[in-house]
């Protein structure tokens, strides 16, 4: 995750840019998943993480928070997650033109970020959140994957980093996870 913060954050400044939210419902989720988990509680917000994770302090902020193996290297990159929020207080679109937008300018950005990149996606899918458009893109080192769920008065980039370590846990399904069982706090729809 460390050298992958820096590009992480960069790509949720890209996305605040876009300043997009909607209406979406929350619950928790039924979803059989095949590893442990424990409720992470944030000041704003709450999910669940897998139990062989904890916070990484030194790297995460109030803005910024980083998550991974309780054991990780003391350098390079390894798996992990991070969530970055922005309230903006503005309702927009609909996910039909949230996913327009990053179609327009997703590749071009990163490609002047992190030259290297390859492997460009853009989906968008539902989830018990919501609305959820998911991004990512590779390097010879990592896969890096952002899902951005659609919620009211909000930008929330929920980031993973795939470094290919071995590992009994599988990123994506960690990362869609910790999606589904999001909850912004004190964020009221109207």
């Amino acid at each position: 995750v460390s050298m992958g913060n820096k590009r992480n954050l960069s790509l949720f400044v890209l996305a605040a840019v876009l300043a997009f939210g909607m209406t979406a419902c929350s619950g928790g989720t039924t979803k059989e998943i095949s590893f442990e988990t424990k409720v992470q509680e944030e000041d704003f917000a709450s999910f669940e993480i897998p139990t062989v994770w904890e916070k990484k302090n030194s790297l995460s902020s109030s803005e910024f928070l980083v998550y991974g193996p309780k054991e990780t290297p003391e350098e390079g990159v390894y798996s992990g997650i991070s969530i970055a929020i922005n309230v903006t207080g503005k309702k927009v679109s609909d996910i039909n033109t949230v996913r327009a937008q990053f179609e327009a300018n997703y590749e071009k950005e990163i490609k002047a970020e992190v030259p290297e990149a390859k492997n460009f996606k853009i989906v968008s899918y539902k989830a018990d959140i919501g609305d959820v458009l998911m991004v990512s893109y590779a390097t010879d080192q990592v896969v890096i994957t952002q899902h951005y769920p659609l919620i009211d008065n909000a930008i929330i980039a929920i980031s993973s980093t795939d470094a290919g370590e071995q590992s009994e846990l599988n990123m994506d399904e960690v990362t869609k996870h910790v999606v589904d069982t999001f909850q912004l706090k004190g964020n009221e729809s109207e």
